[in-house]
């Protein structure tokens, strides 16, 4: 008999009778809520048609799932005066932030991230989470593509070409990242 699995110290959320409510979290959270704050209300800004879901898990406790209609954006695990805040990114959102202002960056978290097959993982602490940052790493991951959406305007394409798939690369990070795909 398999026994049950044990919940995270650090949940800020074991009860699993009641879902917790924005001002718990905030108050969980403590001083590390302001980049989360920052980084949700830029998220519900920009796209209003994001809703917040709280679902259970028998090992973490309450986690918050963020859904564009049913595709999942990031998920939001709470800890007690901390947080992991999750993405999962497509070879396209990787490539276009690769061709972006956030390239050296986007490039060296490509050195740990994880690689799926539904894309590559991206784990951030609140105390490492960059709320300009994930701003761009949110919007590659909902823009459909890179004309005609905010990041484009950002993005300048030294070779002139639109596509973000076939981009020149100058670093070994995004060579290795662009060979992996192929």
């Amino acid at each position: 008999m398999k026994a049950p699995p044990e919940i995270d110290p650090l949940a800020a959320f074991p009860d699993s009778k009641r879902a917790p409510r924005v001002a718990e979290l905030a108050a969980a959270l403590g001083p590390t809520f302001l980049p989360l704050g920052l980084i949700l209300d830029r998220l519900q800004a920009a796209h209003p048609e994001v809703t917040a879901v709280w679902r259970f898990s028998a090992r973490s406790g309450w986690y918050q799932v963020q859904l564009l209609k049913k595709r999942r954006l990031l998920y939001l695990l709470p800890q007690r005066g901390d947080f992991k805040l999750t993405l999962i990114l497509g070879g396209k959102a990787v490539a276009r932030l690769l061709a972006g202002p956030f390239a050296r960056r986007v490039a060296w978290l490509l050195k740990t991230a994880k690689r799926y097959p539904e894309g590559t993982m991206f784990n951030f602490k609140g105390a490492t989470a960059d709320p300009r940052l994930l701003a761009a790493l949110l919007e590659a991951k909902i823009s459909p593509d890179l004309r005609g959406t905010d990041l484009s305007a950002r993005v300048k394409l030294s070779h002139g070409s639109e596509d973000p798939c076939h981009l020149p690369t100058k670093s070994r990070q995004a060579r290795k990242y662009q060979r992996q795909r192929t």
